[in-house]
């Protein structure tokens, strides 16, 4: 049986995620909550959506908008936070995840589109100091 789940396990697994998540140590991401400002941690990260830990427990389809900002570099420098919309798509034991809903690069908010938010995650670096997401 462990080798049909083995072969089979992508498929037969609750886990839909379309792309692998990259572990992510050098992210935090704020969302009102109205207390004080505070960074929660993420976990990991794809284009398509990202790992949240949080006590917080939000309902599947709750839309929360939220800057991501990156721990590793300079406090002034321009590409170091991005605001997006995500929509909570399930919980784990240790908090939340999220998929991206991407403004339209046309809308002129200030909320990232694919392109942005790509362009974010390439500047994340591995110890390798590679990008992590060749895109």
């Amino acid at each position: 049986m462990d080798f049909l789940k083995s072969l089979f396990g992508k498929w037969m697994s609750d886990d839909r995620r379309k792309l692998d998540r990259q572990p992510s140590p050098q992210l935090v991401a704020y969302y009102f909550t109205g207390a004080a400002p505070a960074g929660y941690p993420v976990r990991d990260i794809s284009p398509t959506g990202l790992y949240l830990l949080t006590e917080e427990r939000w309902r599947p389809g709750t839309v929360i908008m939220m800057t991501i900002q990156r721990m590793d570099e300079d406090a002034d420098s321009a590409d170091r936070s991005i605001a997006v919309h995500a929509k909570v798509v399930r919980w784990g034991e240790d908090g939340v995840g999220f998929a991206f809903a991407l403004a339209d690069h046309r809308s002129g908010n200030q909320l990232a589109d694919k392109k942005v938010l790509v362009r974010f995650l390439q500047g994340l670096k591995t110890d390798e100091d590679l990008s992590i997401y060749p895109y």
